[in-house]
């Protein structure tokens, strides 16, 4: 091999080598490329995740100040954890009661459970729900006069369930003949507590 064929020769093997070498690092680089767009796609991703929660957050505050403020007019409407017990829901039922002729003939207590899950509960505060059930008589408009009464009522008193069963025999009264109702009724009211008492 003569001087020219061998420089010939070296320099075509550095120029593969280099071919190679530069093939390598752009394979190399291509690959980290690819790496880099895919962290790029992923991130883009989260971006718009984020910025959709963002465009949440004004509409959030706003519902969050209006619960706010219903929460303060449902606390205000309700009777104070002093006022608010059986015994005063029984007396303003009886009230009630006396005003629009409906008879209250039992009143039927649910008691308070005294376990520790209970005790906790209450321990936390929150809404506590007073509620009894109460059978009545009177006919169908002093029950209506009655439940109108409790709606009225400026504390926040709720008719649970109430079930009606009518006398088969008429009352003859002043004003001609009534059918008397016999009424079981659930009410409740509740109260908030601010619990750590």
């Amino acid at each position: 091999m003569n001087k020219d064929t061998k420089t010939l020769a070296i320099t075509i093997a550095v120029f593969l080598a280099g071919a190679l070498a530069e093939g390598y690092y752009i394979n190399e680089v291509m690959g980290e490329i690819e790496v880099k767009q895919a962290e790029i796609a992923t991130l883009q991703g989260e971006i718009t995740t984020l910025q959709e929660k963002v465009k949440k957050i004004e509409p959030l505050t706003r519902e969050l100040a209006s619960l706010k403020a219903n929460f303060a007019q449902y606390v205000r409407i309700l009777p104070s954890p002093d006022v608010a017990s059986q015994e005063r829901l029984m007396e303003l039922i009886q009230e009630k009661s006396d005003r629009t002729g409906f008879k209250v003939t039992q009143f039927v207590i649910k008691r308070e459970p005294t376990t520790a899950a209970a005790a906790s509960r209450k321990k936390k505060g929150g809404f506590q729900e007073i509620d009894l059930t109460l059978t009545s008589e009177g006919t169908f408009d002093q029950f209506l006069r009655f439940l109108n009464s409790l709606e009225r009522h400026e504390s926040f008193v709720r008719v649970n369930s109430f079930a009606c069963s009518a006398s088969d025999k008429p009352k003859i009264g002043p004003d001609g003949p009534t059918w008397p109702l016999t009424v079981a009724l659930n009410v409740s009211t509740f109260r908030y507590e601010s619990g750590g008492k």
